[in-house]
């Protein structure tokens, strides 16, 4: 890992408590791409027998948030679109994301989370506030 994001690995990494208790990890941060991992265990299945729609979207999304935050100290989610292409099965799952722009208070980012055999199951985009300056904290008050 570069120096530049030892950091925010070990922030998400070890500190993050959703990302811990969903068993969630940053493999790769580097600037302007991210890879994310989930290990899909019986936990995150739905009905029929397949990953939960959500699970995946939460990988996506966080991966973009990460890759994001290569490109400011912080950011959150305006707005994400996935597309479910292949259905997802018990088992490694990866999010990789991309920075497709990433400007004074927006950023864009691409993602695709696939499989351990590297069959796509979702691909999307996420437009990314980014805070240059006054990190959010809902501990903050008015």
């Amino acid at each position: 890992m570069s120096q530049p994001f030892q950091e925010l690995y070990d922030r998400v990494n070890i500190y993050n408590e959703f990302l811990k208790d969903s068993e969630m990890r940053m493999q790769l941060i580097e600037e302007n791409h991210v890879i994310a991992k989930l290990n899909a265990d019986q936990r995150l299945l739905n009905f029929y027998g397949y990953i939960h729609g959500g699970a995946i979207y939460s990988l996506a999304d966080t991966a973009c948030g990460i890759c994001a935050m290569t490109n400011a100290p912080d950011a959150v989610t305006l707005n994400g679109s996935l597309n479910f292409i292949h259905p997802g099965r018990a088992g490694m799952m990866y999010a990789e994301a991309r920075t497709l722009h990433s400007g004074r208070t927006t950023g864009v980012y691409e993602v695709r989370v696939y499989d351990e055999n590297d069959e796509t199951i979702a691909a999307g985009t996420f437009t990314m506030f980014l805070y240059r300056d006054k990190k959010p904290s809902a501990n903050n008050k008015k």
